[in-house]
């Protein structure tokens, strides 16, 4: 704010109005050529928005300002009334892109700028602003001070932002990373699941297909003890007693029969030493051929 200041009063006391610089009292800028749309030959002017100020901010801006096309202000309008003010009084202000000749006017003076041309030319010798502010001003220095520290600062933070970036692009990193981990895991276990599920499963289907094994080896063992037992039997001498020969059953039904033949034969014997032989011998005989006769 300070340099603001010193600079303006340095551009102040270099475009400071004098007697030279009045074109006209009581006047008005002409132009003889229009140059674009919009252009008027009685008043070559344009304005800002800034509003009133002193006939030195006025000519201060004009050296600084140009139109919408460009083109650099040529001299100003103050509206003075024509007469001759303090420096301190303030009035309105008009920018002129050209001032051919001037008319009377009673709202004002015209001021024109030393150089008059298209291109006005400043000569900076006249007036070492530089040398000036370094030499003249005891705050001049501070304030480059400070901007060379502002500069740092903004530097720094420019550093800071790419840094905090740069953290803020690996941290996103991270959590894509964790969120890929957490997918990954969350599948894992599905599949683990499943495989649990699975050998759940087959150990039931190999306790099922173990039992059915083991049936089918009894049977398969039964099968085996009947055969062993009909090779034993088959392979057995004639002169073996009868428990070896038959089972239970079988060993009982021999026995059976063999008693049975011996009472048969002890009855015969007792009727034929009673008298009757004969008769019982006829009838068996009897019986025997009749029994050949029907076979």
């Amino acid at each position: 704010m300070r340099v603001t200041s010193i600079l303006s009063l340095a551009l102040v006391i270099v475009f400071r109005p004098s007697a030279a610089d009045v074109s006209e009292m009581n006047a008005q800028c002409y132009t003889n050529n229009v140059q674009f749309d919009g252009d008027r030959l009685d008043n070559p002017l344009w304005s800002d928005d800034k509003g009133v100020r002193t006939l030195s901010d006025c000519l201060l801006d004009c050296s600084l300002t140009s139109d919408a096309n460009d083109r650099p202000c040529m001299a100003i309008e103050w509206s003075d009334g024509g007469s001759s003010l303090s420096s301190t009084e303030s009035r309105a202000c008009a920018f002129a892109w050209a001032c051919d000749y001037t008319e009377v006017w009673g709202g004002g003076s015209v001021f024109v700028l030393p150089t008059t041309t298209a291109s006005p030319t400043r000569d900076c010798d006249e007036f070492n602003i530089d040398g000036f502010l370094t030499d003249c001003s005891a705050d001049f220095p501070a304030e480059q001070e400070a901007l060379v520290a502002v500069e740092a600062r903004v530097s720094t933070l420019e550093s800071d932002t790419a840094t905090s970036d740069s953290l803020a692009e690996t941290h996103a990193a991270v959590e894509a990373v964790t969120d890929d981990l957490s997918a990954y895991e969350t599948a894992t276990n599905a599949n683990l699941a499943a495989t649990d599920a699975n050998l759940a499963a087959t150990d039931v289907a190999v306790g099922e297909v173990s039992i059915r094994v083991n049936s089918i080896e009894e049977t398969l063992s039964g099968f085996s003890s009947a055969r062993m037992a009909t090779a034993q039997f088959d392979t057995l001498p004639t002169n073996t007693g009868a428990s070896l020969l038959f089972g239970d059953k079988d060993l009982l039904i021999v026995i059976s029969l063999a008693v049975n033949t011996v009472l048969f034969t002890a009855l015969l014997a007792v009727l034929c030493r009673s008298g009757k032989g004969y008769k019982a011998v006829g009838t068996f005989a009897q019986s025997d051929s009749e029994m050949a006769e029907l076979q």
